[in-house]
């Protein structure tokens, strides 16, 4: 494992001076003793998350992906393409330093490339460094006002942190340089479906899959937007998403609940169960089969098994506890029904109905 780790920073080192026949005496200076401490066992000096990334950079030494990089930039060292892909790796597997490290490499062999930025921006964004991430947008719609990429990136950054104004405006600014953008609309529509303005996110959203008819994350968001108002036109708009990716887990599990909460349970369970053959070990879907089992078909053998599979698969699932011990309360099983409660509230201390539910047992 120190092998690889020394072979990583004599590569940087190698790679160092063939793209600068002047490198700096410190600079080499600074990577040898890097070489030199990579010797010993970190381990000696490393506390647990330390040691985490360290295993997490071993496991990126040994991807047949970066070795090949690695081999290209010894030959090409002023490929900035190459900078990009090695940081991709970097970012996947969440060494977002030598990843912003290697975009900024990239960037100074070619300012002019808007990916090299657009990257950056991206890294800063995944090592929740978001003012970096938002500043590094900023600039650089600044050097490329036609980049509609980076108005998105900010308008997206900006709906997250709620300021919806900002992200309008800075979609409408993309839209201005290309009106058929369906990710602009895309965003448009979580924007106003966030502030309360269904008509308005409606709009956007069927405008985004009239410039994208392949787009299944704005069928799957209509569908939602429909199912609130309890209309069933979201079943549509679920089968279009699905007619698209017949995998696909949110469109297939929220048009199961859609089912479920319209009370039509044969459909619900229908599709929980279709969910349960692509996608085993699901305790949400397992839950809702249980609570269709004891709440619609009174069946609270089936039930109990239900929760105690959902609770199989996820142990810390406290309104799977709570549930199974409020069948077991039905069934006069109050001494478990307790064990039940108690688990519950192990794992969710102040979950009021469980709280209520014990101290009504103990009382008996």
């Amino acid at each position: 494992m120190q092998a690889e780790k020394t072979k990583y920073f004599y590569i940087l080192l190698i790679d160092a001076m063939k793209r600068n026949r002047k490198c700096h005496l410190n600079q080499i200076l600074l990577i040898l003793i890097i070489i030199f401490f990579t010797q010993c066992d970190p381990r000696n000096a490393l506390n647990e998350k330390e040691v985490q990334q360290h295993d997490s950079l071993q496991k990126v030494l040994k991807n047949p992906e970066l070795d090949q990089i690695n081999k290209e930039l010894l030959k090409n060292p002023d490929d900035d393409s190459l900078y990009r892909q090695r940081a991709l790796i970097y970012m996947n597997h969440k060494q977002t330093d030598v990843a912003i490290y290697d975009c900024k490499r990239a960037i100074k062999i070619d300012s002019n490339n808007a990916k090299n930025h657009l990257l950056l921006a991206d890294i800063y964004f995944a090592a929740n460094k978001t003012k970096l991430s938002k500043d590094k947008l900023e600039e650089m719609i600044k050097k490329f006002p036609n980049n509609t990429e980076a108005y998105l990136k900010l308008a997206e950054l900006y709906y997250l942190v709620k300021q919806y104004e900002k992200s309008i405006e800075y979609i409408n600014k993309a839209l201005k340089i290309d009106e058929t953008l369906d990710k602009a609309y895309y965003i448009k529509g979580n924007v106003y479906k966030e502030s309360g303005d269904t008509n308005k996110a409606i709009s956007s959203l069927q405008t985004a899959i009239e410039q994208n008819p392949q787009m299944v994350d704005a069928f799957i968001d209509l569908g939602v937007i429909y199912a609130a108002k309890n209309n069933s036109m979201a079943i549509q708009y679920y089968n279009n998403a699905l007619r698209i990716t017949p995998t696909n887990s949110v469109a297939l599990y929220d048009k199961a609940f859609f089912f479920q909460q319209t009370n039509h349970a044969d459909s619900a369970a229908y599709w929980y169960q279709r969910i349960l053959k692509w996608y085993p070990h699901s305790p949400h879907v397992l839950y809702n089969l249980g609570a269709i089992e004891f709440a619609i078909r009174k069946n609270n053998t089936q039930a109990i098994e239900y929760f105690t599979r959902a609770i199989e698969q996820y142990p810390e699932y406290a309104e799977a506890y709570y549930a199974r011990a409020v069948v077991k309360k039905e069934m006069k099983k109050i001494k478990d029904a307790i064990e039940d409660l108690k688990q519950c509230l192990k794992y969710k201390t102040n979950f009021e109905p469980a709280i209520a539910e014990l101290n009504e047992l103990e009382r008996k």
